[in-house]
Protein backbone atom coordinates (compact mmCIF):
# COMPACT_ATOMS: atom_id res chain seq x y z
CA UNK A 1 0.00 0.00 0.00
CA UNK A 2 1.36 3.42 -0.95
CA UNK A 3 2.06 5.75 1.95
CA UNK A 4 -0.09 8.84 2.36
CA UNK A 5 1.22 12.21 1.13
CA UNK A 6 2.90 14.30 3.81
CA UNK A 7 0.05 16.81 3.87
CA UNK A 8 -2.23 14.11 5.29
CA UNK A 9 0.04 13.85 8.31
CA UNK A 10 -0.17 17.55 9.19
CA UNK A 11 -1.91 18.46 12.47
CA UNK A 12 -5.40 19.96 12.37
CA UNK A 13 -4.09 23.42 13.33
CA UNK A 14 -1.86 23.62 10.23
CA UNK A 15 -4.64 22.41 7.95
CA UNK A 16 -6.87 25.13 9.34
CA UNK A 17 -4.14 27.70 8.64
CA UNK A 18 -3.90 26.44 5.05
CA UNK A 19 -7.66 26.60 4.63
CA UNK A 20 -7.80 30.14 5.99
CA UNK A 21 -5.38 31.30 3.26
CA UNK A 22 -7.58 30.11 0.39
CA UNK A 23 -9.49 32.79 -1.56
CA UNK A 24 -13.07 33.25 -0.42
CA UNK A 25 -16.06 35.21 -1.65
CA UNK A 26 -19.82 34.96 -1.67
CA UNK A 27 -19.35 31.54 -3.29
CA UNK A 28 -16.11 30.19 -1.75
CA UNK A 29 -15.52 27.36 -4.22
CA UNK A 30 -11.96 26.70 -3.04
CA UNK A 31 -13.09 25.89 0.48
CA UNK A 32 -16.04 23.88 -0.77
CA UNK A 33 -13.71 21.84 -2.96
CA UNK A 34 -11.37 21.30 -0.02
CA UNK A 35 -14.31 19.88 1.93
CA UNK A 36 -14.75 17.29 -0.82
CA UNK A 37 -11.10 16.19 -1.02
CA UNK A 38 -11.22 13.80 1.93
CA UNK A 39 -12.51 13.34 5.45
CA UNK A 40 -9.08 14.50 6.68
CA UNK A 41 -9.44 17.96 5.09
CA UNK A 42 -13.18 18.43 5.66
CA UNK A 43 -13.15 19.65 9.30
CA UNK A 44 -10.51 22.34 8.63
CA UNK A 45 -12.25 23.52 5.45
CA UNK A 46 -15.63 23.68 7.19
CA UNK A 47 -14.12 25.60 10.09
CA UNK A 48 -12.58 28.18 7.72
CA UNK A 49 -15.80 28.30 5.71
CA UNK A 50 -17.73 29.28 8.79
CA UNK A 51 -15.08 31.61 10.22
CA UNK A 52 -15.38 34.05 7.34
CA UNK A 53 -18.63 35.50 6.00
CA UNK A 54 -17.67 38.01 3.32
CA UNK A 55 -21.10 38.27 1.81
CA UNK A 56 -21.81 39.18 -1.78
CA UNK A 57 -22.05 42.94 -2.28
CA UNK A 58 -24.61 43.96 -4.89
CA UNK A 59 -24.01 46.93 -7.17
CA UNK A 60 -27.53 48.09 -6.27
CA UNK A 61 -28.70 48.39 -9.86
CA UNK A 62 -30.45 45.01 -9.79
CA UNK A 63 -31.56 44.36 -6.18
CA UNK A 64 -32.18 40.80 -5.08
CA UNK A 65 -32.41 38.91 -1.78
CA UNK A 66 -29.51 40.16 0.33
CA UNK A 67 -27.08 37.45 1.44
CA UNK A 68 -27.06 38.94 4.94
CA UNK A 69 -30.76 37.99 5.23
CA UNK A 70 -29.93 34.49 4.00
CA UNK A 71 -27.19 34.32 6.64
CA UNK A 72 -29.74 35.31 9.30
CA UNK A 73 -31.99 32.43 8.25
CA UNK A 74 -28.99 30.06 8.45
CA UNK A 75 -28.03 31.28 11.92
CA UNK A 76 -31.54 30.65 13.21
CA UNK A 77 -31.41 27.12 11.78
CA UNK A 78 -27.79 26.49 12.88
CA UNK A 79 -27.13 28.54 16.02
CA UNK A 80 -23.90 26.59 16.58
CA UNK A 81 -22.32 28.44 13.65
CA UNK A 82 -22.74 31.89 15.22
CA UNK A 83 -19.81 31.52 17.61
CA UNK A 84 -17.49 30.42 14.78
CA UNK A 85 -17.83 33.53 12.60
CA UNK A 86 -14.92 35.93 13.12
CA UNK A 87 -15.09 37.96 9.91
CA UNK A 88 -18.26 39.54 8.52
CA UNK A 89 -18.75 41.80 5.50
CA UNK A 90 -22.14 42.95 4.26
CA UNK A 91 -24.04 45.88 2.77
CA UNK A 92 -27.70 46.51 3.50
CA UNK A 93 -30.35 49.08 2.69
CA UNK A 94 -32.85 50.91 4.91
CA UNK A 95 -35.81 50.06 2.65
CA UNK A 96 -38.99 47.98 2.84
CA UNK A 97 -38.05 44.92 0.81
CA UNK A 98 -41.24 42.83 1.28
CA UNK A 99 -42.37 43.17 -2.36
CA UNK A 100 -38.88 42.52 -3.75
CA UNK A 101 -38.39 39.40 -1.60
CA UNK A 102 -41.85 38.10 -2.45
CA UNK A 103 -40.96 38.39 -6.14
CA UNK A 104 -37.82 36.39 -5.38
CA UNK A 105 -39.90 33.67 -3.62
CA UNK A 106 -38.16 34.28 -0.30
CA UNK A 107 -40.27 33.56 2.81
CA UNK A 108 -39.77 36.80 4.70
CA UNK A 109 -42.83 36.29 6.90
CA UNK A 110 -41.37 33.25 8.68
CA UNK A 111 -38.09 35.06 9.21
CA UNK A 112 -39.88 38.13 10.58
CA UNK A 113 -41.65 36.01 13.21
CA UNK A 114 -38.35 34.51 14.38
CA UNK A 115 -36.72 37.96 14.52
CA UNK A 116 -39.53 39.42 16.64
CA UNK A 117 -39.22 36.46 18.98
CA UNK A 118 -35.50 37.20 19.32
CA UNK A 119 -36.20 40.88 20.01
CA UNK A 120 -38.63 39.88 22.75
CA UNK A 121 -35.95 37.63 24.22
CA UNK A 122 -33.57 40.63 24.25
CA UNK A 123 -36.14 42.72 26.15
CA UNK A 124 -37.59 44.78 23.30
CA UNK A 125 -41.35 45.34 23.11
CA UNK A 126 -43.65 46.17 20.23
CA UNK A 127 -43.31 49.87 21.04
CA UNK A 128 -39.60 49.95 20.18
CA UNK A 129 -38.53 51.35 16.76
CA UNK A 130 -36.51 48.19 16.02
CA UNK A 131 -39.64 46.08 16.43
CA UNK A 132 -41.48 48.43 14.06
CA UNK A 133 -38.64 48.26 11.53
CA UNK A 134 -38.80 44.46 11.47
CA UNK A 135 -42.57 44.59 11.15
CA UNK A 136 -42.16 47.03 8.27
CA UNK A 137 -39.74 44.68 6.48
CA UNK A 138 -36.82 47.12 6.60
CA UNK A 139 -33.89 45.10 5.34
CA UNK A 140 -31.22 46.79 7.50
CA UNK A 141 -33.21 45.92 10.65
CA UNK A 142 -32.80 42.21 9.83
CA UNK A 143 -29.07 42.83 9.46
CA UNK A 144 -29.12 44.28 12.98
CA UNK A 145 -30.39 40.92 14.27
CA UNK A 146 -27.48 39.18 12.52
CA UNK A 147 -25.01 41.40 14.42
CA UNK A 148 -26.63 40.55 17.75
CA UNK A 149 -26.30 36.82 17.03
CA UNK A 150 -22.52 36.96 16.39
CA UNK A 151 -20.59 37.20 19.68
CA UNK A 152 -17.01 36.69 18.48
CA UNK A 153 -16.50 39.13 15.61
CA UNK A 154 -12.96 40.39 15.02
CA UNK A 155 -13.21 41.83 11.50
CA UNK A 156 -16.40 43.78 10.73
CA UNK A 157 -17.01 45.51 7.40
CA UNK A 158 -20.48 46.90 6.76
CA UNK A 159 -22.47 49.78 5.28
CA UNK A 160 -26.07 50.77 5.77
CA UNK A 161 -27.45 52.62 2.76
CA UNK A 162 -30.60 54.71 2.48
CA UNK A 163 -31.06 53.63 -1.14
CA UNK A 164 -29.91 50.60 -3.11
CA UNK A 165 -27.68 52.76 -5.32
CA UNK A 166 -26.80 55.35 -2.70
CA UNK A 167 -23.74 56.06 -0.55
CA UNK A 168 -23.39 54.88 3.07
CA UNK A 169 -25.99 56.36 5.42
CA UNK A 170 -24.93 58.88 8.04
CA UNK A 171 -27.23 57.12 10.56
CA UNK A 172 -26.33 53.46 10.42
CA UNK A 173 -27.36 52.69 14.01
CA UNK A 174 -30.98 53.67 13.46
CA UNK A 175 -30.98 51.66 10.25
CA UNK A 176 -29.79 48.55 12.09
CA UNK A 177 -31.56 48.86 15.41
CA UNK A 178 -34.41 51.31 14.83
CA UNK A 179 -33.27 53.85 17.40
CA UNK A 180 -30.07 55.73 18.17
CA UNK A 181 -28.83 53.27 20.83
CA UNK A 182 -27.13 49.97 20.11
CA UNK A 183 -28.28 46.82 21.99
CA UNK A 184 -26.32 45.83 25.08
CA UNK A 185 -25.04 42.74 23.24
CA UNK A 186 -23.38 45.11 20.76
CA UNK A 187 -22.19 47.73 23.22
CA UNK A 188 -20.35 45.15 25.30
CA UNK A 189 -19.81 42.42 22.71
CA UNK A 190 -17.72 44.42 20.27
CA UNK A 191 -14.79 44.80 22.66
CA UNK A 192 -13.09 42.06 20.62
CA UNK A 193 -13.52 43.81 17.24
CA UNK A 194 -10.07 44.77 15.96
CA UNK A 195 -10.84 45.84 12.38
CA UNK A 196 -13.88 47.98 11.56
CA UNK A 197 -15.05 49.32 8.19
CA UNK A 198 -18.08 51.59 8.26
CA UNK A 199 -19.71 54.50 6.46
CA UNK A 200 -18.64 57.39 8.68
CA UNK A 201 -18.10 58.25 12.33
CA UNK A 202 -21.65 57.45 13.48
CA UNK A 203 -20.69 54.08 15.00
CA UNK A 204 -18.19 55.88 17.22
CA UNK A 205 -20.83 58.01 18.96
CA UNK A 206 -23.10 55.28 20.31
CA UNK A 207 -21.41 54.19 23.53
CA UNK A 208 -19.98 51.03 21.92
CA UNK A 209 -16.86 49.79 23.66
CA UNK A 210 -14.28 49.15 20.93
CA UNK A 211 -11.52 48.34 23.39
CA UNK A 212 -9.57 46.18 20.92
CA UNK A 213 -9.97 48.36 17.82
CA UNK A 214 -6.65 48.83 15.98
CA UNK A 215 -7.74 49.32 12.34
CA UNK A 216 -10.51 51.69 11.21
CA UNK A 217 -11.74 52.35 7.66
CA UNK A 218 -14.27 55.20 7.26
CA UNK A 219 -15.78 55.47 3.79
CA UNK A 220 -17.50 58.88 3.69
CA UNK A 221 -15.69 61.74 5.39
CA UNK A 222 -17.26 64.98 4.18
CA UNK A 223 -17.40 68.52 5.50
CA UNK A 224 -20.70 67.55 7.13
CA UNK A 225 -18.95 64.72 8.99
CA UNK A 226 -16.53 67.15 10.62
CA UNK A 227 -19.28 69.70 11.31
CA UNK A 228 -21.08 67.01 13.34
CA UNK A 229 -18.10 66.32 15.62
CA UNK A 230 -18.18 67.44 19.24
CA UNK A 231 -14.56 68.36 19.75
CA UNK A 232 -11.39 66.56 20.90
CA UNK A 233 -11.90 63.05 22.22
CA UNK A 234 -15.58 62.96 21.25
CA UNK A 235 -15.33 59.73 19.24
CA UNK A 236 -15.18 56.49 21.21
CA UNK A 237 -13.04 53.39 20.97
CA UNK A 238 -10.26 54.85 18.82
CA UNK A 239 -7.57 55.50 21.40
CA UNK A 240 -5.55 52.43 20.39
CA UNK A 241 -5.80 52.82 16.61
CA UNK A 242 -2.70 51.81 14.68
CA UNK A 243 -4.05 51.99 11.13
CA UNK A 244 -6.58 54.49 9.77
CA UNK A 245 -8.07 54.52 6.26
CA UNK A 246 -10.24 57.45 5.20
CA UNK A 247 -12.25 58.15 2.05
CA UNK A 248 -12.24 61.95 2.09
CA UNK A 249 -13.89 64.76 0.16
CA UNK A 250 -11.40 66.69 -1.96
CA UNK A 251 -13.15 69.82 -0.66
CA UNK A 252 -10.98 69.63 2.47
CA UNK A 253 -8.11 70.93 0.31
CA UNK A 254 -10.19 73.97 -0.75
CA UNK A 255 -8.88 76.29 1.94
CA UNK A 256 -11.35 79.22 1.53
CA UNK A 257 -14.30 76.81 1.59
CA UNK A 258 -13.12 74.95 4.71
CA UNK A 259 -12.24 78.13 6.58
CA UNK A 260 -15.64 79.58 5.72
CA UNK A 261 -17.22 76.49 7.34
CA UNK A 262 -15.08 77.26 10.44
CA UNK A 263 -13.68 73.75 10.61
CA UNK A 264 -10.46 71.94 9.74
CA UNK A 265 -9.81 68.42 8.52
CA UNK A 266 -7.47 68.10 11.50
CA UNK A 267 -10.53 68.29 13.80
CA UNK A 268 -11.24 64.66 12.86
CA UNK A 269 -7.92 63.45 14.29
CA UNK A 270 -8.48 65.39 17.48
CA UNK A 271 -11.94 63.82 17.84
CA UNK A 272 -10.46 60.36 17.27
CA UNK A 273 -7.73 60.99 19.82
CA UNK A 274 -5.48 58.39 18.20
CA UNK A 275 -2.03 59.29 19.45
CA UNK A 276 -0.41 55.95 18.49
CA UNK A 277 -1.33 55.95 14.80
CA UNK A 278 1.28 54.22 12.62
CA UNK A 279 -0.39 54.10 9.19
CA UNK A 280 -2.68 56.68 7.55
CA UNK A 281 -4.13 56.18 4.08
CA UNK A 282 -6.35 58.89 2.59
CA UNK A 283 -8.38 58.31 -0.57
CA UNK A 284 -9.62 61.59 -2.07
CA UNK A 285 -12.93 61.65 -3.95
CA UNK A 286 -14.50 64.52 -5.84
CA UNK A 287 -17.93 65.07 -4.33
CA UNK A 288 -18.33 68.77 -5.03
CA UNK A 289 -16.74 69.96 -8.27
CA UNK A 290 -17.64 69.52 -11.93
CA UNK A 291 -15.42 70.00 -14.94
CA UNK A 292 -16.44 73.23 -16.61
CA UNK A 293 -17.59 74.93 -13.41
CA UNK A 294 -16.76 78.61 -13.58
CA UNK A 295 -14.66 78.46 -10.46
CA UNK A 296 -11.31 79.90 -9.52
CA UNK A 297 -10.86 77.00 -7.13
CA UNK A 298 -7.42 75.83 -6.11
CA UNK A 299 -6.76 72.76 -4.03
CA UNK A 300 -4.13 73.74 -1.49
CA UNK A 301 -2.04 70.58 -1.09
CA UNK A 302 0.27 72.05 1.53
CA UNK A 303 -2.66 73.27 3.61
CA UNK A 304 -4.23 69.80 3.52
CA UNK A 305 -1.04 68.09 4.71
CA UNK A 306 -0.76 70.67 7.49
CA UNK A 307 -4.02 69.24 8.86
CA UNK A 308 -2.14 66.04 9.75
CA UNK A 309 0.09 67.74 12.29
CA UNK A 310 -1.41 65.92 15.30
CA UNK A 311 -0.25 62.53 13.94
CA UNK A 312 2.95 63.50 12.12
CA UNK A 313 5.30 62.29 14.87
CA UNK A 314 3.85 58.76 15.05
CA UNK A 315 3.22 57.88 11.39
CA UNK A 316 5.44 55.37 9.64
CA UNK A 317 3.22 55.19 6.53
CA UNK A 318 1.35 58.02 4.82
CA UNK A 319 -0.50 57.55 1.52
CA UNK A 320 -2.71 60.16 -0.16
CA UNK A 321 -4.33 58.99 -3.38
CA UNK A 322 -7.09 60.15 -5.74
CA UNK A 323 -10.21 58.46 -7.01
CA UNK A 324 -9.85 57.29 -10.60
CA UNK A 325 -12.66 56.39 -12.98
CA UNK A 326 -12.92 55.06 -16.51
CA UNK A 327 -13.02 58.66 -17.70
CA UNK A 328 -9.61 59.95 -16.64
CA UNK A 329 -10.46 63.54 -17.60
CA UNK A 330 -11.79 64.34 -14.15
CA UNK A 331 -8.71 62.92 -12.40
CA UNK A 332 -6.43 64.97 -14.65
CA UNK A 333 -8.55 68.04 -13.94
CA UNK A 334 -8.37 67.57 -10.17
CA UNK A 335 -4.60 67.20 -10.30
CA UNK A 336 -4.36 70.40 -12.33
CA UNK A 337 -6.39 72.16 -9.61
CA UNK A 338 -3.74 71.30 -7.01
CA UNK A 339 -1.49 74.21 -6.06
CA UNK A 340 0.92 75.27 -3.32
CA UNK A 341 2.68 71.98 -2.52
CA UNK A 342 3.97 71.21 0.95
CA UNK A 343 7.38 72.88 1.34
CA UNK A 344 8.84 70.41 3.85
CA UNK A 345 7.87 67.05 5.30
CA UNK A 346 10.65 66.84 7.85
CA UNK A 347 8.19 67.10 10.74
CA UNK A 348 7.08 63.54 9.92
CA UNK A 349 10.02 62.41 11.99
CA UNK A 350 9.71 58.61 11.76
CA UNK A 351 7.93 58.29 8.41
CA UNK A 352 9.30 55.38 6.35
CA UNK A 353 6.80 55.04 3.50
CA UNK A 354 5.24 57.96 1.58
CA UNK A 355 2.77 57.92 -1.32
CA UNK A 356 1.71 61.28 -2.78
CA UNK A 357 0.48 62.77 -6.06
CA UNK A 358 3.24 64.86 -7.63
CA UNK A 359 1.40 68.21 -7.07
CA UNK A 360 1.61 67.61 -3.31
CA UNK A 361 5.41 67.73 -3.65
CA UNK A 362 5.99 70.04 -6.61
CA UNK A 363 4.14 71.28 -9.69
CA UNK A 364 5.28 71.33 -13.31
CA UNK A 365 5.24 75.13 -13.25
CA UNK A 366 7.35 75.56 -10.13
CA UNK A 367 10.41 73.84 -8.74
CA UNK A 368 11.39 76.76 -6.55
CA UNK A 369 11.83 77.00 -2.78
CA UNK A 370 8.09 76.67 -2.19
CA UNK A 371 8.25 73.06 -3.42
CA UNK A 372 9.30 70.01 -1.44
CA UNK A 373 12.72 68.89 -2.64
CA UNK A 374 14.43 65.57 -1.86
CA UNK A 375 16.34 67.15 1.03
CA UNK A 376 12.99 68.31 2.48
CA UNK A 377 11.71 64.74 2.85
CA UNK A 378 11.54 62.91 6.21
CA UNK A 379 14.98 61.85 7.39
CA UNK A 380 13.94 58.19 7.90
CA UNK A 381 12.04 57.75 4.62
CA UNK A 382 12.78 54.45 2.84
CA UNK A 383 10.08 54.22 0.16
CA UNK A 384 8.66 57.05 -1.95
CA UNK A 385 5.87 56.65 -4.50
CA UNK A 386 4.96 59.61 -6.72
CA UNK A 387 1.56 59.40 -8.39
CA UNK A 388 0.96 60.68 -11.92
CA UNK A 389 4.35 62.37 -12.42
CA UNK A 390 5.33 64.77 -15.21
CA UNK A 391 8.66 64.74 -17.08
CA UNK A 392 10.11 67.32 -14.69
CA UNK A 393 10.37 64.57 -12.08
CA UNK A 394 13.58 63.54 -13.87
CA UNK A 395 15.10 66.89 -12.92
CA UNK A 396 13.62 66.83 -9.39
CA UNK A 397 15.11 63.44 -8.43
CA UNK A 398 18.58 64.81 -9.11
CA UNK A 399 18.35 66.18 -5.57
CA UNK A 400 18.94 62.63 -4.28
CA UNK A 401 22.43 62.44 -5.76
CA UNK A 402 25.53 62.94 -3.59
CA UNK A 403 26.71 64.98 -1.82
CA UNK A 404 23.11 65.20 -0.52
CA UNK A 405 22.51 62.17 1.72
CA UNK A 406 19.15 60.37 1.58
CA UNK A 407 17.67 57.41 3.40
CA UNK A 408 15.37 56.58 0.46
CA UNK A 409 16.03 53.14 -1.02
CA UNK A 410 13.13 52.73 -3.45
CA UNK A 411 11.29 55.22 -5.65
CA UNK A 412 8.23 54.37 -7.74
CA UNK A 413 6.57 56.48 -10.42
CA UNK A 414 2.94 55.37 -10.62
CA UNK A 415 1.45 56.37 -13.96
CA UNK A 416 -1.76 56.17 -15.97
CA UNK A 417 -1.85 56.40 -19.75
CA UNK A 418 -4.29 59.32 -19.81
CA UNK A 419 -3.14 61.16 -16.67
CA UNK A 420 0.11 63.05 -16.31
CA UNK A 421 2.88 61.27 -18.21
CA UNK A 422 2.44 57.62 -19.27
CA UNK A 423 4.88 55.03 -17.94
CA UNK A 424 6.34 54.28 -21.37
CA UNK A 425 7.69 57.85 -21.54
CA UNK A 426 10.07 57.05 -18.67
CA UNK A 427 10.80 53.45 -19.73
CA UNK A 428 11.26 53.75 -23.51
CA UNK A 429 14.25 56.08 -23.64
CA UNK A 430 15.46 55.93 -20.06
CA UNK A 431 17.06 59.08 -18.70
CA UNK A 432 20.59 58.47 -17.31
CA UNK A 433 19.47 59.97 -13.97
CA UNK A 434 17.83 56.66 -13.02
CA UNK A 435 21.06 54.75 -13.55
CA UNK A 436 22.93 57.42 -11.58
CA UNK A 437 20.46 57.09 -8.68
CA UNK A 438 21.06 53.34 -8.56
CA UNK A 439 24.86 53.52 -8.76
CA UNK A 440 25.62 56.70 -6.82
CA UNK A 441 22.73 56.95 -4.32
CA UNK A 442 21.71 53.26 -3.94
CA UNK A 443 18.11 54.15 -4.90
CA UNK A 444 16.22 51.72 -7.13
CA UNK A 445 13.61 53.49 -9.27
CA UNK A 446 10.60 51.85 -10.91
CA UNK A 447 7.68 52.78 -13.10
CA UNK A 448 4.31 51.20 -12.42
CA UNK A 449 1.58 51.49 -15.05
CA UNK A 450 -1.86 51.33 -13.45
CA UNK A 451 -3.47 50.84 -16.84
CA UNK A 452 -1.47 47.72 -17.74
CA UNK A 453 -0.42 46.60 -14.25
CA UNK A 454 3.22 46.43 -15.39
CA UNK A 455 6.30 47.40 -13.38
CA UNK A 456 9.82 48.16 -14.65
CA UNK A 457 13.16 48.84 -13.00
CA UNK A 458 14.43 51.99 -14.71
CA UNK A 459 18.13 51.44 -13.99
CA UNK A 460 17.98 47.88 -15.32
CA UNK A 461 16.09 49.06 -18.40
CA UNK A 462 18.68 51.78 -18.97
CA UNK A 463 21.49 49.23 -18.73
CA UNK A 464 19.72 46.94 -21.20
CA UNK A 465 19.25 49.84 -23.63
CA UNK A 466 22.92 50.78 -23.34
CA UNK A 467 23.97 47.18 -23.97
CA UNK A 468 21.77 47.03 -27.07
CA UNK A 469 23.23 50.31 -28.34
CA UNK A 470 26.79 49.07 -27.80
CA UNK A 471 26.00 45.80 -29.55
CA UNK A 472 24.44 47.68 -32.44
CA UNK A 473 27.51 49.92 -32.80
CA UNK A 474 29.87 46.91 -32.70
CA UNK A 475 27.73 45.13 -35.25
CA UNK A 476 27.82 48.13 -37.56
CA UNK A 477 31.62 48.26 -37.26
CA UNK A 478 31.86 44.57 -38.15
CA UNK A 479 29.61 45.12 -41.14
CA UNK A 480 31.83 47.95 -42.34
CA UNK A 481 34.93 45.76 -42.06
CA UNK A 482 33.23 42.94 -43.92
CA UNK A 483 32.21 45.32 -46.67
CA UNK A 484 35.80 46.45 -47.05
CA UNK A 485 37.06 42.87 -47.22
CA UNK A 486 34.46 41.92 -49.77
CA UNK A 487 35.42 44.86 -51.92
CA UNK A 488 39.09 43.89 -51.89
CA UNK A 489 38.28 40.29 -52.80
CA UNK A 490 35.94 41.19 -55.63
CA UNK A 491 37.99 43.95 -57.25
CA UNK A 492 40.29 41.68 -59.29
CA UNK A 493 37.31 39.89 -60.81
CA UNK A 494 35.64 43.15 -61.54
CA UNK A 495 38.61 44.41 -63.60
CA UNK A 496 39.81 41.07 -65.08
CA UNK A 497 41.16 42.05 -68.54
CA UNK A 498 40.41 38.60 -69.96
CA UNK A 499 36.63 38.95 -69.40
Amino acid sequence: MASQPAIYRLPEELLLQIASQLPDSATPEHLKNMCLVSSKFRPAAQEALHNVARLHVSCGCHPTVNTVVKLLRTLFNRPDLASKIRTLRFRTVRKNIAKLYHEQSFDLTALRIRCLSKLKELGYTNTHPWWSSINNSVESAFAGVVLVLLPNLIHLDFWVKDHHRGPPSSECISGLFGGMTAPEAIRQGWKSVRHLTSGDTHMLKCDIEFDGLTTLDLKTISIGTVLRLNGPGSLQGTKNLRELLLTVSIQFADRPLVEKAEIQFGDLFEALGCDSLVSLKIFHINDGYQIGDDLMTELDAGYFIDQLRSVQTTLETLAITFESTEDETELEWMLEMCARPKGSLKDFTILKRLVLPQPFLFTPESLGPESCHPNDLPSNLKYLEILYPHPDVEFWVGGFLPPDASSVKELTLTCRDEVGTPAHYFAMEVDPIWWALSVEADIEAYTFCQTEGSRKNLAATYLEDESVDEWSEDDEDDDDEDDDDDTDDEMPDAVDPTS
